[in-house]
């Protein structure tokens, strides 16, 4: 037999039998949870079993409640379409600026030099001037070149002057052929 947990209002509560869940009247939103078999919570119309177990009448009747239900609302005595009439001509009423305001400059310069000004900080600068060889600086090709003829010289005394600690293999001579 098939025991089914049942969530509703997100509180589960369960295990139920079929008979059980029949007592207690599934809902269309509820979710149910079949024991070894579910591998996800299902609505009660996705499970054959109990499609005809779903009651909507409670809903309706929750829904007609809700709908049959009147609310008054009791405005004040002074309160009608005239003086509503009047607060609308009010705000249609507020004054506008008729003259538009007046752009006023307070230059110290006149426009020429501030022009003048803006050419020459717009002059492009040169970032790095220096140049790493120069056109006539054959010495400085030279002094790269001896350095770098040095420095393999230096490397090929060390690795020449380099005694091996490892030593050399040994053949072993088979027993059997002695």
């Amino acid at each position: 037999m098939k025991k089914y947990l049942l969530l509703r209002n997100n509180q589960e509560s369960g295990p139920h039998s079929i008979e059980q869940l029949a007592s207690v009247g599934l809902f269309p939103l509820d979710l149910i949870w079949i024991e070894d078999e579910s591998s996800a919570w299902k609505h009660p119309d996705e499970i054959e079993e109990l499609k005809h177990l779903i009651s909507c009448s409670n809903t309706l009747q929750n829904r007609m409640q809700e709908k049959s239900e009147k609310i008054f609302i009791s405005l004040p005595a002074n309160f009608s379409k005239k003086s509503r009439s009047e607060m609308e001509e009010e705000y249609a009423s507020l004054p506008v600026n008729e003259m538009e305001p007046v752009l006023e400059t307070n230059y110290v310069r006149p426009l020429e030099d501030l022009k003048e000004n803006y050419r020459v900080s717009n002059h492009k600068k040169p970032i790095w001037n220096k140049k790493i060889f120069q056109p006539s600086g054959g010495a400085s090709v030279l002094a790269i070149f001896m350095g770098v003829v040095i420095g393999a010289v230096m490397i090929k005394k060390m690795v020449d002057g380099h005694v091996s600690t490892l030593k050399e293999p040994t053949t072993a001579i088979p027993i059997i052929d002695r």
